[in-house]
């Protein structure tokens, strides 16, 4: 078929050449007159009396188009036809291992196909997939495009395919610059001239025992020279990885290291508390004038509580533990180490005013309601208020206890025990006076050694 006979097969409006651009070409050549002559017919059978059509042939790779306007030179991406095998890649084969060596493949074909010269620019070429797995690519392009925009053309179509039809064993995708084929199967002629170097990768898996990818003896590279994406962020997540696990370990040791040595200055602490709270024995039996029965101030299930005072002046009050008591040496110390720690006759209402109320709640308790916790506190300073007239009967107090939506007043100081023994000749008695607001006065029984004293009227 010559070149006339090829025109003479254009539709009536591309008669006259200036009017029509006539691009093509087939497997390797610039032009052939052959393949595009049979491909120009289904082109106005399908599109009759239209000013532009292509057509990409049916079996060998071909491209015939024409155009009333200027066609050479000119990149166009769109339109774009693809198509793909309907079987998947063999699934004794590694995946990932598989796109590694395809995009590779597909790398160094693009470069060779894009580098021919103004005549030819068409590559093939051929990898190692797995043992007795190849994969074969064939790429062209129209050789009136640069080498800039034949590279571009071709991954775009790489890229296309990926989107569309990954996984699959074979497919094609075609535009109006350019072409590109891949299988699993030889389905061009090989010619040294047009084969690109294939690819050097680690060694190709066996599909019988297939195992990761080793990454780091694989590096791809960009066309530009640059290194991939992929090769920076194997190199890279690890070394992050590392460096958060190492933080998170020195932190925990800190924080673990920090909790002992506050330990240790806890437990200093209540050794030397508990050092600063021994006496000599002697000195106990002189403060107490020998536990007197005139200073016991009381009796418990464990012992007897002596008051006395020591040389010093100061108050002191003795618990002496009876034979028979089932309390034992640290039960003893710990109950010293408590009391000790209640270093003010108004110790809740101290508390109060600082604002660390809940301080004197056991702190096994705290897990409850901390509202609850001061309505009871302040319930408490308010039933033991100074001026008897401000207490709150037991009345109030209870129905205080079962409504949170009575408002409590703010308590005022607390009473002291102020002791006021009389008798005629002016020595101690067993009574005491108080005056309350209602300017009345009673007389009541209070302990031999002041140490309590028992109202039998009610307020």
């Amino acid at each position: 078929m010559s070149l006339q006979t090829v025109v003479s097969l254009l539709p009536p409006l591309a008669k006259t050449p200036t009017k029509f651009t006539l691009s093509g070409f087939a497997e390797g050549t610039l032009l052939l007159i052959n393949v595009i002559g049979a491909s120009i017919p289904p082109c106005i059978s399908s599109c009759p009396n239209q000013k532009e059509a292509i057509s990409w042939g049916v079996g060998a790779p071909c491209i015939a188009r024409y155009a009333d306007r200027l066609i050479f030179g000119v990149l166009e991406l769109e339109p774009t036809d693809a198509g793909y095998n309907t079987g998947d890649v063999p699934s004794a084969v590694n995946l990932t291992q598989f796109d590694l060596v395809w995009e590779s493949l597909m790398d160094s074909v693009v470069k060779k196909a894009s580098m021919g010269s103004s005549t030819l620019k068409y590559a093939t070429g051929e990898a190692d997939a797995a043992t007795f797995l190849k994969i074969y690519a064939l790429m062209q392009c129209t050789p009136d495009l640069s080498q800039e925009n034949c590279d571009l053309c071709l991954r775009q179509s790489a890229i296309y395919y990926q989107g569309c039809c990954h996984g699959k064993q074979g497919g094609y995708v075609q535009k109006p610059n350019c072409l590109f084929r891949w299988d699993l199967y030889p389905f061009y002629v090989a010619n040294a001239s047009t084969s690109a170097t294939a690819p050097s990768l680690s060694p190709p898996l066996s599909p019988a025992s297939p195992s990761p990818p080793s990454s780091t003896n694989t590096t791809i590279t960009k066309e530009d020279g640059g290194i991939s994406s992929q090769t920076i962020t194997v190199i890279v997540v690890p070394i992050v990885i590392f460096i958060v696990a190492v933080a998170i370990i020195a932190v925990a040791l800190l924080l673990k290291r920090r909790k002992k040595t506050r330990q240790q200055d806890v437990n200093n602490n209540d050794s030397s508390k508990e050092y600063s709270l021994q006496f000599v024995f002697d000195v106990v039996r002189v403060a107490t004038d020998n536990f007197s029965d005139v200073n016991k101030l009381g009796q418990g299930g464990f012992g007897s509580v002596y008051k006395g005072k020591l040389h010093n002046g100061q108050d002191i009050a003795v618990k002496r533990l009876s034979q028979n008591s089932g309390q034992g040496e640290q039960e003893f110390k710990n109950e010293v180490q408590l009391i000790a720690k209640l270093e003010h006759r108004n110790l809740a209402w101290k508390n109060w005013n600082a604002g660390t109320a809940l301080e004197i709640i056991d702190p096994i308790l705290r897990d409850g309601s901390r509202s609850e916790m001061m309505r009871c506190i302040q319930l408490g300073l308010l039933c033991i208020q100074e001026n008897i007239a401000y207490r709150p009967t037991m009345g109030s107090v209870v129905l205080r206890l079962s409504s949170f939506s009575i408002s409590l007043p703010v308590p005022s100081r607390p009473a002291y025990l102020n002791m006021h023994s009389t008798s005629e000749s002016g020595t101690e008695s067993g009574s005491y006076i108080y005056e309350s607001d209602q300017s009345k006065c009673k007389t009541s029984e209070v302990s031999v050694n002041e140490a309590s004293f028992s109202e039998f009227y009610p307020r």
